[in-house]
């Protein structure tokens, strides 16, 4: 903050923070958080060298963590979203960096030992979009179970779309 603002403030402020070890810059990647861990997954690079399509950083200890090469198993992405439910984290979405192409796919990444799984679609129709969000919703009823809404997006066939995907756990 600046001079005009008093610690603590009654209003929000950024405040930059420099960390050794950025990381590689990326632009249209997602992030969540789970327990204390940020998962940086997919994101377009312009340098693609040095590209991880994951990237964990410590939050307390303000460090990147080493993790296995499997995480980068899956191809590299931007425009998707991220949703996290029960030490998961489901990718559905996003254009593909090597094709340019909007996917539809849905993929599971286990966090306890750095895993992706496809999982393949339960919708009768699913659109591949880019540029739209993920929700996990808790169950509203006793004996349902939760559900993760996909909310809009832009797809290539229909352009801007006003519909709302989801996919039942």
């Amino acid at each position: 903050p600046d001079c005009s603002v008093s610690v603590p403030a009654n209003s929000s402020f950024w405040q930059r923070e420099e960390y050794p070890d950025p990381g590689l810059a990326r632009a249209s990647h997602k992030a969540v958080v789970d327990h204390g861990i940020m998962w940086v997954i997919g994101g377009y690079v312009f340098n693609s060298s040095d590209y991880q399509m994951v990237k964990a950083y410590n939050l307390s200890s303000h460090r990147w963590l080493s993790l296995n090469v499997s995480v980068n198993s899956v191809m590299g992405r931007y425009g998707h979203s991220l949703a996290l439910h029960e030490g998961k984290i489901y990718m559905y979405g996003g254009k593909i960096d090597s094709t340019g192409n909007v996917t539809s796919q849905l993929w599971v990444f286990h966090i306890q030992n750095q895993t992706w799984v496809f999982l393949s679609a339960r919708a009768q129709e699913q659109w591949a979009v880019v540029g739209h969000s993920a929700h996990v919703v808790p169950p509203l009823l006793e004996g349902s179970s939760p559900v993760m809404l996909v909310l809009f997006g832009h797809c290539p066939l229909y352009g801007y779309i006003s519909q709302v995907q989801e996919y039942h756990f």
